[in-house]
């Protein structure tokens, strides 16, 4: 784990990372788990999520009054890639 460090320069061999240079330090890695902007050029963007946090001074309709509930709209009824998911954590 590198975290909080300045990224000097990822270290590839025959197309593969293997290692992360920071601040004149070379640590050597398998796998590389970073934020798209530290690599650029090989990374494309695949998809959007979209949060949202609504306060609500009552429950959701249809709900039978439950405190907490999820509820999950399936793809094809709003003509989307994915589902929606709504979680409702206690309106009260």
């Amino acid at each position: 784990y590198m975290l909080n460090k300045p990224v000097d320069d990822i270290i590839m061999e025959n197309g593969k990372v293997v290692g992360v240079k920071s601040e004149g330090e070379v640590v050597r890695c398998k796998q590389l788990i970073c934020d798209p902007s530290y690599v650029p050029d090989r990374v494309r963007k695949a998809g959007q999520v979209i949060r949202i946090i609504c306060i609500l001074s009552h429950p959701i309709k249809n709900t039978n009054d439950a405190n907490s509930c999820q509820i999950i709209i399936p793809q094809n009824q709003v003509n989307r890639k994915s589902d929606i998911y709504v979680c409702m954590i206690s309106y009260a």
